[in-house]
């Protein structure tokens, strides 16, 4: 049997997925020999006796969406007005969400469990393909086999009804047969050709001559169309139904062969048949051979950008400018995008599936994450910017380039401006792919550094929204109430993790910020048990470890226990290294061991210069050990190594409170006004917690040097000196404030601090107070 048009003259695409890599998606059991076998057909002379260059087959692993969308470009290039493409599609279909502009997914071979906005092939760029190959004056056949049994991410809305309802809306004159009603499922197996679905076994001997009811060796779609319900319907007591349909159901589809043609087609198959792209490098000069071996070669060991000089790419551009290889250009195009976009692919599931090693290099910025916009940028340019999977590699490349951005701003130091940068990437490519539901999720983390939290919680929210099933941004969701206010957002943000670790209980980070929530909230036994739960699922989890330490820590009997922690994070010397020293300090100094909690802290100091806590926990160590001269010495030193940092100055005054040298240096200090004022503020009220009166005077009274914050510095030592009984002082700093407030919100604040404050509450009934209150705040309610 052969089709109407000539031998030779159709595209096909075929692809058929039984094993999926996401352990979450139910493998199916003959999607790929169903798919070999209408391969097998068109290869045939009893079908279309397509040459083997006019068909891509993509079953299991080599179907990746990568290699999906490639085949489908490769089918619009290469079909030409007056031919038919020939499209099947064995895998599972769904949707996530019900309220997506996305009518439908069909699986890829490396699509997650759940997030299949750019990770699987959309239903509506099928759609767009199909129209592009009618507008080309093609008859596209799809043939879709999309609604099998299984466990997947749409099941509570009915994605899989939903994607093969989709399937049938029909956009012009294309040819579609599906395999079963929107609310049934496909059959699968043994009984139909030693293992195959119902439908495909069927469709297939109906067109190899079975379907031609009326003996004309014409087949039109009406008599394939009854030939196939009958035989699926009747052979599932009628609980699959197949759906063909097309412009008309007289169009012939194929021509059935006589005896003495199929005698010679059948001969004619048996011939060695040797490959359009064996026999083109074969008559390639031998340099072009070479390198057409050491590409393959570069590519299977996935050296595709790197070494420079040794790389897939540095090839591809040889064989591309090689003459003799001109015929393989579109090839060459293929391989290599594919293979930059396969591996993008995987470092994307791997973080959708919360994989602990893929968590852990993104923490540590691998390399892998500064490579991928090239990655995504060279496929870009190969393809040209009118190709369909364009939107889609910008959208990504504008993810990694956001995330390296954040991670780098985690890893040296937080600056807003790395943050922004960041948030602008993300922006751009959630522009691109709105329903993308990772990079809302990564514009989240971006916004809770940027303390954005409302801005972040909307984030998370969408992507929850668009993926239900994921569990990262429910876990998120809790950090980001955690971070807000542990006690006030308790039960919500334990509500979200709960969510998080029944969508995915090997999730040790939902175990781990779980803990700490209760840790945060006093409930200590609690948080030890998920803690240790988080590290049974991922024993090298730093941050697991580190938290357990902090929490065991504080009772006298964890202690060697916490120190043994510490011991083995710094020894590893990967991340949360500087904490641990402190830590241990903090351990040492509470058991009295001094010298060790010297040497921690000022490993602490040194990995991190900026902890005031560690300056102060030293401070600690040198007065418990009695050496207070040390302890001025070495803050003295700091001062003079360090004048713009104010851990010096602060620890210098904690020291030697009676000494008049703190003084003396913090008026000399050129500190920026913002860190002054509140360097000044903070030592006045640790001198006023401690008793020592005049020297928090002394400390608020500097405060007030600030051009900033002259008002509120002001307002500081008025309550400062009404606390301490000092009337005069009081009402002439609170003058003070007053005159300097310098717009009327700021003056309604600090008249309704004084008038409501209880530092205030025996001032507020002198003479002095009630004249100045009137005078400038008069149109507000009298203090009581």
């Amino acid at each position: 049997m052969s089709p109407l048009i000539g031998a030779g003259q159709a595209t096909a695409v075929v692809i058929g997925i039984a094993d999926f890599q996401d352990p979450g998606i139910t493998d199916l059991r003959y999607a790929d020999d169903d798919a070999r076998a209408f391969a097998e057909f068109l290869f045939s002379p009893m079908g279309a006796d397509l040459p083997r260059d006019r068909v891509r087959l993509l079953t299991d692993t080599s179907a990746t969406l990568a290699a999906i969308q490639s085949a489908l470009a490769w089918q619009l290039s290469m079909a030409a007005e007056g031919q038919t493409a020939y499209l099947y599609l064995a895998t599972h279909g769904d949707v996530e969400a019900t309220d997506l502009q996305s009518s439908g997914f069909l699986l890829a071979h490396d699509t997650p469990r759940s997030n299949y906005d750019l990770l699987a092939l959309s239903v509506s760029f099928l759609n767009d393909h199909l129209a592009a190959l009618s507008e080309k004056h093609v008859m596209p056949v799809v043939v879709t086999d999309a609604c099998h049994a299984g466990t997947l991410a749409g099941d509570a809305v009915a994605g899989r009804r939903l994607t093969a309802a989709s399937l049938m809306q029909r956009q012009g004159t294309e040819v579609r047969m599906l395999a079963c009603q929107p609310y049934e499922l496909s059959h699968e197996g043994e009984r139909w050709g030693g293992g195959r679905g119902a439908f495909s076994y069927h469709l297939l001997e109906g067109m190899r001559g079975a379907a031609d009811e009326d003996r004309n060796r014409q087949i039109d779609l009406f008599e394939l169309e009854r030939y196939v319900q009958n035989r699926v319907s009747e052979d599932t007591d009628r609980e699959q139904h197949p759906e063909l349909f097309g412009d008309r159901k007289d169009l012939s589809l194929f021509t059935v062969a006589s005896e003495s043609q199929s005698t010679f087609q059948r001969e004619s198959t048996q011939r060695l048949e040797v490959s359009f792209e064996e026999s083109t490098v074969a008559l390639a000069p031998p340099e072009a051979q070479r390198d057409y071996l050491r590409f393959r070669r570069a590519l299977s060991a996935g050296a595709l950008l790197m070494p420079e000089e040794q790389s897939a790419l540095a090839y591809y551009r040889k064989l591309r400018s090689a003459p003799a290889l001109l015929p393989l250009r579109g090839l060459l195009d293929e391989r290599l995008t594919v293979a930059l976009l396969d591996a993008v692919q995987q470092a994307i599931v791997a973080y959708l599936d919360s994989d602990p090693e893929e968590l852990t290099a993104r923490d540590r910025i691998d390399e892998k994450y500064r490579v991928f916009p090239l990655y995504l940028s060279t496929a870009a340019a190969i393809l040209g910017p009118e190709d369909p999977r364009i939107p889609g590699i910008r959208a990504k490349e504008a993810y990694f380039r956001g995330m390296v951005l954040r991670l780098e701003a985690d890893w040296n130091g937080r600056t807003d401006s790395s943050y922004h940068q960041a948030l602008d990437q993300l922006e751009s490519a959630v522009a691109l792919q709105p329903e993308a539901a990772y990079l809302h999720n990564e514009r989240g983390l971006i916004l809770m550094r940027l303390a954005n939290a409302e801005a972040a919680y909307g984030s998370f929210i969408e992507a929850t929204r668009l993926a239900p099933t994921w569990a990262l941004p429910y876990s998120n969701l809790g950090i980001l109430l955690k971070q807000q206010n542990a006690r006030a957002n308790y039960q919500l943000a334990a509500d979200y993790f709960d969510r998080a670790i029944a969508l995915k209980p090997d999730l040790a980070g939902a175990y781990m910020n779980y803990g700490n929530l209760l840790y945060d909230t006093g409930r200590t036994d609690s948080a030890e048990i998920l803690l240790r739960q988080a590290l049974d699922l991922k024993p090298s989890d730093t941050y697991a470890r580190y938290n357990l330490a902090l929490l065991i820590g504080e009772d006298p009997a964890g202690r060697r226990d916490a120190q043994r922690i510490y011991a083995a994070i710094i020894e590893e010397n990967q991340a949360l290294v500087a904490d641990s020293h402190l830590e241990s300090g903090r351990i040492y100094l509470d058991m009295n061991l001094l010298d060790s909690a010297e040497h921690h802290l000022k490993q602490a100091i040194a990995l991190q210069p900026t902890d005031r806590n560690a300056y102060a926990l030293l401070r600690r160590a040198y007065l418990a050990d009695g050496r207070e001269e040390v302890s001025a010495a070495y803050f003295s030193e700091l001062i003079a190594t360090r004048p713009d940092r104010p851990f010096g100055y602060y620890n210098l005054a904690m020291t030697d409170t009676l000494s008049s040298d703190w003084l003396r240096q913090l008026r000399n200090a050129s500190l920026p006004d913002s860190v002054f004022y509140e360097l000044a503020t903070t030592l006045g009220f640790s001198f006023y917690w401690e008793g020592r009166y005049l020297q928090a005077e002394e400390s608020l009274k500097l405060a007030t040097r600030s051009t900033q914050y002259g008002p509120a510095a002001r307002f500081n030592l008025s309550a400062f000196l009404a606390a301490t009984g000092q009337e005069k002082k009081t009402l002439a700093a609170v003058r003070e404030a007053l005159r300097l407030a310098d717009n009327p919100e700021a003056v309604t604040l600090y008249c309704r601090r004084f008038a409501a404050d209880a530092d205030f509450e025996k001032l507020r009934s002198t003479e002095g107070f009630q004249k100045l209150y009137d005078k400038h705040c008069g149109g507000l309610p009298p203090p009581d």
